[in-house]
C-alpha cells in the first residue's frame, strides 16, 4: 500500500485527511472486529511511543479482545498469548515496525528489547492518526492536563501528563465516566521519578477503587510514590491488569488475593517491598507476575507452585527457611516463558538424602528463554562448604535445551555443570563474579552461541581443556560474534596447554572482542576477521601480534587482497594501559578503522608506524601518554616527506588529553583538511598554536581546557570561517587577551558565533 502526498496544494499536512480516509476504506474497514478493537486501543499511546509487545498483548487480553476468537476446546492461556502475538504480527510492518536500534535499551540479536527482553515497536504515525480518528466517538480518550474531554461514554483514558498531588485525575472523570474500563499512565520507567518528587494519596486510590469497582479492567498506577495500597482494592472485583511498579509500599493488602480475575500483576522495581501476600495461590487467573528489581523480597509464598497458569515470573527468591530453598515451588510451573531470575541461591540447602539433590526444577520449562542464576555470598562468611553446596544447587537447575540466554553470577564452585554442553540453542552465555571457577566446560561446538562474556573470575586459569584441534576438528565457535573477557588476573591461556603455530584455531565470524585487565593472557584463538570492535585494556598484546601475522602463514601478503588482511575490516578500537608496545607497523592493515582511542600507554614515544594508513578514520583520541612526542618541528629542515597525518583524509574529530610533552599542535596535523572538531585538555607544556592552523578550513569547534602555559592565539584563527564554537576554560594567560574589543587576541576570535572564555571558580575546582 502506497500513500502519495498531494503536492497540488500549499503543502504542509493538507494531504493527511484524504490519506486517512483512504486508509480507513481500504484497510481498517476490512479488519475483523477483534483487530479493529486492538488497533483502536493503540490510540491511547502517544505518537512515536515505544510499545512493549508483551505489555500490549496483556492489555488486549485484559480487555477481552482476544477471548472471543478462541475456540472453547483450546488451552485459553496459551491460545490468548499466541493469538495476541499473531495479531501483532499481522499489524507489523504496516501498522507497527520493530525498533532496530534505540538508546537506553538492550539490543539482542539485532532487535531491540527492553529490560524484560520483550520486543519493542513503534506505531506508524499515519496509522496512529487513524487509530485516533476511528475512536472519534470518544470511547478511548487521551487527556491533556488543560483540556476537559470527559463524557459518559468514555471507556478508556490515558494521561499524557504526570500525575501527582498538584495534578491529579480530574474530578470530571469520577463524575461522568462511570463505565471506565481502563486507566493508563505515560510509561517512562527508564527515568522514574524519585520518591520525594511524587505522591498519590491513599484517598485518591480509594476514590478510584470505589468509583469504578464494577467496570475497571485495567489500572496503571506505576511510579506514583504509593506507600500504602488501601484495602478497598478488593472492591475492584473484575480487575484483570494491575500495574503498581516503581512504587514505595513495603507490603500489599492481603485482600488483593480476592481479585480472582486478575491476570497481570506488575510490581517491578518496588525496591522496599518485603513480602507478597501469603495466599497468592488464590489468584487463580494470574498469568503474569513481574517482580523484577524487588530487592528486599526474602522469599516467595509457599503456595506459588499452585499458580500453574503463570507465564511470567521474573524473579524467584530462594529462602533458607524452606526445603531446598523453596525451589520445588518451581517444578510444576511449566508454562513459564520469557525471563526468570533465581536469586539468593546461597540460601539453598539439601537434606542428606541423595534423592533431594536429583530434583529437576527447570528442565521441563521449554518456553523459558532467559535465565539468571544468582548467588549472593557474604565475603566474610565464605568457606569450603560453599563449593560443594553451590555445585549441588547448580546441578539441580539444569534448564530445558531450548534456553537461549544464561547468566550465572556469584557462583562459588570450581567448575560448572556439564549440562551446559546440552544447551544447543544457547545464544548468549555470561559468567560473572565467580571467584573459584578454574575453567569452563566445552562450549566451542555450540552451534548458535553468539555472545560469550566472562567477567571477574579471580581463579580462572584457562577457558577450555585441549580437546580436538586441527583440520579434523569441528568448526571452532561457529556462530560467535562477541567475546568479552575482563578482570581474570590468573588467566594465561585459552587452553590448559598452550597451542601455537598452525594448529591454533581462529574465531570464524567474530565481530567484537573486548579484553580488559587480563595481563597474563597470551595464548588465545586468533581473530583475523574481526570487523566491528577491538578493546584491549591492561592486557597482553601477543594475540594481536599473532593475528597480525596470520596472513603470513596462509598466503603471501604481497599477492593477497588488502581487504582480506587481518583487521582490514575493523571499525572501532581502544588501546589502553598497554605497557608493551603492539607489533611493529601494527596499524598498517586498519584501512577501515573509523574510531581509535589510545589511552594511558606509558611506553608510547611516537605515532605508530602505519598511522598514515588510517584513511577511513573519523575520530581519534590520544590521552595520558607521558612519553609521547607529537610535535617535532621539522620546518627548519629540508623535510619534504608527507607526515603520518596526511593519510588521515577523513578525520573529523581529534582529542588530545594530558599529553605532557605537547608544546604545540602535532607536526603535520594542519594538513588534515577534513578536521571539524579539535579538543585539547590538560596539556601543561602547550605554549602556542601554530599559524598554520589556518589550513584547517573545515574546523567548526575548538575546545581548549586547562592549558595554563598557552599564552596567545595565532592570527591565522581569523581565517577559520567555518569555526562557529570556541570554548577556552582555565587558561589564565588567555583570559585577558580574549576580552571583547580590548584583548590582543580578540581580532582572531571576534567572528566566532559561539565563544566562551572563562575560569572555573576555585570552590568548583576542588570538588
Amino acid at each position: 500500500m502506497v500513500i502519495k502526498k498531494n503536492h497540488s496544494g500549499c503543502g504542509g499536512d493538507d494531504w493527511i485527511p484524504e490519506a486517512l480516509q483512504m486508509l480507513k476504506f481500504i484497510y481498517y474497514d476490512d479488519l475483523p472486529t477483534y483487530q479493529k478493537l486492538c488497533f483502536a486501543y493503540c490510540s491511547l499511546f502517544p505518537e512515536d511511543y515505544l510499545i512493549d509487545s508483551e505489555r500490549l498483548i496483556q492489555l488486549w487480553t485484559a480487555e477481552g479482545f482476544l477471548l472471543s476468537t478462541i475456540s472453547s476446546n483450546s488451552d485459553t492461556l496459551i491460545a490468548e498469548q499466541q493469538f495476541g502475538q499473531a495479531c501483532l504480527n499481522d499489524f507489523d510492518p504496516l501498522v507497527f515496525h520493530q525498533v532496530e536500534e534505540e538508546n537506553n535499551h538492550h539490543q539482542y540479536c539485532g532487535v531491540v528489547r527492553n529490560n524484560m527482553n520483550n520486543y519493542l515497536y513503534r506505531m506508524n504515525r499515519l496509522m496512529h492518526k487513524l487509530a485516533r480518528q476511528v475512536t472519534a466517538r470518544g470511547e478511548n480518550i487521551t487527556m491533556d492536563s488543560m483540556v476537559e474531554t470527559v463524557h459518559g461514554g468514555m471507556l478508556r483514558v490515558s494521561f499524557n501528563f504526570s500525575l501527582d498531588l498538584s495534578c491529579e485525575i480530574p474530578d470530571s472523570v469520577f463524575e461522568k465516566a462511570k463505565k471506565l474500563r481502563t486507566i493508563l499512565l505515560p510509561y517512562n520507567t527508564n527515568n522514574p521519578r524519585l520518591p520525594h518528587e511524587v505522591k498519590m494519596t491513599t484517598s485518591t486510590c480509594d476514590k478510584i477503587f470505589n468509583t469504578f469497582k464494577y467496570s475497571l479492567r485495567v489500572l496503571d498506577l506505576h511510579d506514583l510514590g504509593i506507600k500504602t495500597v488501601p484495602s478497598s482494592i478488593e472492591e475492584v472485583k473484575y480487575l484483570r491488569y494491575l500495574d503498581l511498579s516503581h512504587n514505595n509500599m513495603e507490603k500489599l493488602p492481603s485482600c488483593i488475593t480476592t481479585l480472582i480475575h486478575l491476570q497481570t500483576l506488575k510490581l517491578s522495581q518496588c525496591h522496599v517491598l518485603k513480602e507478597l501476600p501469603k495466599d497468592m495461590e488464590d489468584l487463580s487467573s494470574l498469568n503474569h507476575l513481574d517482580i523484577e528489581g524487588c530487592l528486599d523480597l526474602t522469599h516467595l509464598p509457599s503456595g506459588i507452585n499452585k499458580l500453574t497458569s503463570l507465564q511470567t515470573l521474573s524473579l524467584f527468591v530462594a529462602s533458607k527457611k524452606q526445603v531446598t530453598g523453596g525451589l520445588r515451588s518451581l517444578t510444576d510451573l511449566n508454562n513459564l516463558r520469557g525471563q526468570l531470575e533465581i536469586s539468593h541461591l546461597e540460601q539453598v540447602k539439601f537434606s542428606p538424602s541423595k534423592e533431594a539433590a536429583k530434583d529437576e526444577f527447570l528442565k521441563n520449562k521449554q518456553h523459558l528463554e532467559f535465565l539468571t542464576l544468582r548467588w549472593d555470598h557474604d565475603e566474610e562468611d565464605e568457606d569450603e562448604s560453599d563449593v560443594d553446596k553451590d555445585k549441588k544447587s547448580l546441578e539441580c537447575l539444569q534448564p530445558h535445551p531450548k534456553l537461549r540466554v544464561l547468566l550465572i553470577v556469584g557462583y562459588n564452585g570450581t567448575t560448572l555443570s556439564n549440562w551446559l554442553d546440552s544447551l544447543q540453542c544457547l545464544v548468549k552465555f555470561t559468567l560473572n563474579d565467580c571467584p573459584k571457577c578454574k575453567f569452563l566446560p566445552p562450549m566451542d561446538h555450540l552451534p548458535h552461541l553468539k555472545v560469550l562474556q566472562l567477567r571477574r573470575l579471580d581463579s580462572l586459569e584457562f577457558i577450555a581443556k585441549n580437546n580436538q584441534v586441527g583440520s579434523s576438528a569441528p568448526i571452532f565457535f561457529p556462530s560467535l560474534k562477541e567475546l568479552t573477557i575482563a578482570d581474570c588476573p590468573k588467566l594465561k591461556s585459552w587452553w590448559e596447554k598452550d597451542i601455537w603455530g598452525n594448529d591454533r584455531p581462529s574465531f570464524n565470524c567474530i565481530s567484537k572482542l573486548n579484553i580488559q585487565f587480563c595481563p597474563q593472557l597470551a595464548c588465545m584463538p586468533l581473530y583475523p576477521g574481526l570487523d566491528e570492535e577491538l578493546v584491549l585494556v591492561e592486557s597482553n598484546v601477543r594475540s594481536m601480534r599473532d593475528t597480525m601475522h596470520y596472513a603470513d602463514n596462509t598466503e603471501s601478503t604481497e599477492t593477497s587482497n588488502s581487504q582480506s588482511q587481518p583487521f582490514s575490516k575493523l571499525k572501532y578500537m581502544t588501546i589502553e594501559r598497554i605497557e608493551h608496545s603492539p607489533p611493529e607497523s601494527w596499524l598498517k592493515n586498519f584501512i577501515s578503522l573509523e574510531e581509535l582511542h589510545i589511552r594511558d600507554c606509558p611506553n608510547f614515544t611516537s605515532l605508530p608506524q602505519g598511522f598514515k594508513s588510517l584513511s577511513s578514520l573519523l575520530s581519534l583520541s590520544i590521552e595520558r601518554c607521558p612519553k609521547l612526542v607529537l610535535d617535532v618541528d621539522m620546518s627548519g629542515t629540508n623535510w619534504n616527506k608527507p607526515t603520518e597525518w596526511e593519510g588521515l583524509k577523513n578525520l573529523s574529530s581529534l582529542v588530545l588529553r594530558s599529553i605532557s610533552k605537547l608544546k604545540s599542535l602535532p607536526w603535520g596535523v594542519e594538513n588534515v583538511k577534513s578536521l571539524k572538531e579539535l579538543r585539547i585538555y590538560d596539556c601543561q607544556a602547550l605554549t602556542s598554536l601554530p599559524e598554520s592552523i589556518s589550513n584547517l578550513t573545515s574546523l567548526e569547534k575548538l575546545v581548549i581546557y586547562e592549558c595554563r602555559k598557552l599564552d596567545s592565539l595565532p592570527k591565522g584563527m581569523a581565517d577559520l570561517s567555518s569555526l562557529h564554537t570556541l570554548s577556552i576554560t582555565d587558561c589564565p594567560l588567555l583570559l585577558p587577551r580574549c576580552q571583547p574589543e580590548t584583548g590582543d587576541d580578540w581580532p582572531q576570535i571576534a567572528h566566532i558565533m559561539n565563544k566562551s572564555v572563562r575560569e572555573t571558580p576555585q570552590d568548583l575546582r576542588e570538588l
